[in-house]
């Protein structure tokens, strides 16, 4: 790269840093119009740009830049009072001074434009005065007035001219009285901004980065000689470049933190669009803003929140009229608050408007055709709630420029995701809600809770593990209830699926005894709250994350690797796969309905006995009366045999916008059937689930209805894959489905 080339890099990155600047102070000048600190900010900000611009040969550049500039020093001057549409024709200039950036940085030159029209209003609110005095242009006869467009467009450069020529004339005697009057607090805050920071490369922070954690490792590999030589002055250095290491370390990631507040600073012109296009008062407060992340998670989050903040002013707070009738203020409040939590940053964006209605969510599912009435009757108001992260879920009654297309959400919660994070929901209905991402610091460094299996210890990123527990089994069997063929704990009277994490990493399972005390570690992920079974809890170390080789990145359980201190390579869990390729994805959510619904339950076993799960029974030739709980099936549907596509030993059917894999069941289970009637044709009936975002359909034979089936299975199987085993009810057995086996199946597929 060039001198040049270099130059105008350095300016891009100045005038988009100036611009956000500009957004912000524009939007606190129209709140505090007599705030002479900020319209001097924002004056020298349009002032610097223009002059850089003016360096480079940007002509449109500098012709919108000075124009904007006349009008802020006549407001700097007191001669002009800003009123909303100064405000808006400065926030319009902004946004072309933009455009004209972008297209700087993309193709080197300025885009072909127009502005004459904003120039017009410019020069026009820069001219305007109380008591207008006659000017020399005035005076003259032959000078064009400035009502012309045709005589504008010549003369407007000499007029800007005049006007900025006149400022600058007057600024050394302004700039001298007000330091006068100011405080020496103010005046050592000035000389701080004088100084400018140093800009560094993201990728030469990266490579730093990279480079401390390889002396990170061989520190670490040296530390074990300390303790085997006697030598002195070998320890003496050893121990020095422990700490210095450390020490280069923390500055290292320090360098890589910056302050929340950074997300900040589009979001109060945000609001200011969307709520003047809204026809709505909306004051918007934050806090936290000296909260620190990581570069890299700061721009992850940066366009979820602005669309959380947008839905906020859009769908939450009401019109000012509606508010009054309420009896709230007549401005509604949007609060952005950043903390630390443990080791991760929480941002909770919270809006005093109407609140969701879970009612509304409902018909909305059904309208859309996401579920059945009957199905969105049965959903919980938290899983009511999840759907509104489903792609094209809306409860806006039409489509507007802002909202209203059913986009935006489900892509605010995969980036949050894909980072590590998580978002959640609280809404009440006529007060507002409350939208809260945890996010790790960074994704270069975790912390992690290290666990043992067997002979080998795995990394739990700290941010899952909501608590640690040691459990006594029971004097006598059962040991664990029983949900499903799922095993439970109580954990103060709440019911808590377990996971044995040496069965998801294929070690073997010693029986569990009487008596025995197990380790658990309890989880909050996606929503789900389950208990981890490990061996042991080894303790809690910081990171240096590495990401998996490629051929492993799809592997079912892992996220990323380490090196320990010995120098050998430990894998991190990804809890939020554990739960997908668990039976848990499937099923806890009836299981939350059982624990949400069942308020008289008791600690006694007999009363556990009559729990039961709403069921819906089909037939399956030669495997006889099956069910599947209810809250897993999506739809059942009709299906024309011809419709089947096959690939691979495999039978697809085109389904929404994918395919969806079929199963038969007869097939599956091996079992003997009745040869079929090939002269008469019909539809086969198929039982759609939904594992976890992943459509699998179930050919049956018929559909009998549904049935409550109690918690506790009479039997469970372990020998016959896909089902859990049988269920009494009343004077027949019934076989239950395990679903976690065709899940695993599919994943396993879509992973290959």
């Amino acid at each position: 790269m060039d001198t040049s080339d270099e130059l105008i890099h350095d300016f891009i990155e100045e005038a988009n840093d100036l611009l956000d600047s500009l957004d912000l102070g524009i939007v606190e000048m129209e709140k505090n119009p007599q705030d002479a600190a900020v319209l001097g900010r924002v004056f020298r900000s349009m002032h610097t740009l223009k002059g850089s611009s003016g360096f480079f040969g940007l002509k449109r550049l500098e012709r919108v830049a000075h124009s904007a500039e006349s009008v802020l020093g006549k407001l700097r001057d007191g001669e002009l009072n800003l009123n909303p549409a100064i405000a808006s024709a400065l926030l319009q200039a902004t946004d072309i001074l933009r455009v004209i950036i972008a297209s700087v940085e993309t193709t080197g030159v300025e885009p072909p434009g127009d502005d004459g029209a904003l120039i017009k209003d410019l020069h026009t609110a820069a001219t305007r005065q109380e008591d207008p005095q006659p000017t020399a242009v005035e005076q003259s006869e032959d000078a064009p007035t400035p009502d012309d467009p045709i005589a504008q467009a010549a003369t407007h450069d000499d007029v800007e001219t005049d006007i900025d020529d006149a400022h600058e004339a007057r600024a050394p005697t302004e700039i001298v009285e007000k330091t006068r009057d100011a405080d020496p607090g103010t005046a050592k805050k000035s000389a701080q901004e004088l100084v400018a920071p140093v800009k560094v490369s993201v990728q030469l922070i990266d490579n730093l980065m990279n480079d401390m954690s390889e002396l990170v490792l061989a520190r670490n590999r040296l530390l074990p000689y300390k303790s085997q030589l006697t030598d002195k002055g070998f320890e003496q250095t050893v121990a020095a470049i422990d700490t210095l290491t450390i020490e280069l370390q923390q500055k290292i990631l320090k360098t890589r933190m910056q302050p929340v507040g950074q997300l900040w600073g589009k979001i109060p012109r945000l609001v200011r669009d969307v709520a003047n296009q809204s026809k709505k008062a909306v004051e918007v407060v934050f806090l936290g803003e000296d909260t620190e992340m990581d570069r890299a998670m700061l721009d992850a989050v940066r366009d979820p929140l602005l669309h959380l903040v947008r839905n906020c002013v859009d769908h939450g707070i009401e019109t000012q009229a509606k508010r009054i009738a309420l009896a709230k203020p007549p401005v509604g409040l949007i609060k952005v608050h950043a903390r630390y939590e443990n080791s991760t940053v929480v941002i909770e964006v919270s809006d005093d408007g109407a609140g969701i209605s879970f009612d509304a969510i409902r018909r909305r599912i059904v309208d859309g055709k996401f579920l059945s009435s009957a199905e969105a009757m049965a959903l919980s108001d938290a899983q009511a709630l999840e759907m509104i992260f489903q792609p094209g879920f809306t409860t806006a009654r039409r489509v507007t420029e802002i909202s209203g297309r059913g986009v935006g959400m489900e892509v605010v919660k995969a980036n949050i995701t894909n980072v590590g994070g998580s978002i959640d929901v609280v809404t009440q209905f006529g007060l507002g809600t409350t939208f809260r991402i945890k996010l790790p610091l960074t994704l270069a460094i975790m912390t992690a809770l290290f666990v043992q299996v067997g002979e080998e210890q795995y990394g739990i990123p700290q941010s899952d593990v909501s608590e640690l527990i040691q459990y006594r089994l029971p004097d006598a069997y059962p040991l664990l209830e029983d949900y499903c063929g799922i095993p439970m704990c109580r954990v103060r009277e709440e019911l808590v699926p377990l996971i044995f994490l040496r069965k998801v990493l294929d070690i073997e399972q010693p029986e569990l005894r009487p008596s025995e005390k197990i380790k658990i570690a309890l989880m909050h992920v996606s929503g789900r709250r389950f208990g981890l079974v490990i061996d042991n809890i080894l303790g809690i170390e910081e990171l240096v994350i590495k990401p998996l080789p490629r051929l492993l990145r799809n592997f079912t359980v892992f996220s990323s690797a380490t090196i320990l201190g010995n120098g050998l390579a430990s894998l991190i869990l990804d809890i939020n796969r554990i739960v997908r390729a668990s039976r848990l994805a499937v099923e806890v959510e009836s299981l939350d309905l059982l624990n949400a619904n069942d308020s008289t339950r008791h600690t006694d076993a007999d009363n556990d006995l009559h729990a039961s799960v709403n069921s819906l029974l089909f037939t399956v030739d030669g495997l006889g009366e099956t069910v599947l709980p209810l809250p897993l099936v999506y739809r059942i549907e009709q299906v024309d045999p011809d419709l089947i596509l096959h690939s691979g030993g495999r039978e697809l059917l085109k389904y929404g916008d994918g395919l969806m894999q079929l199963v038969r069941l007869s097939a599956y289970f091996d079992v003997p059937t009745a040869p079929p009637d090939s002269s008469a044709k019909k539809h086969l009936t198929v039982v759609v689930i939904d594992a976890d975002h992943v459509n699998i359909g179930l050919i049956i034979s018929q559909v009998k209805g549904t049935i409550d089936i109690p918690k506790k299975l009479a039997e469970s199987v372990s020998d016959r894959p896909g089902l859990l085993g049988y269920a009494i009810v009343g004077d027949r057995l019934v076989n239950v489905l395990d679903i976690n086996e065709f899940v695993l199946n599919r994943m396993s597929e879509l992973n290959n």
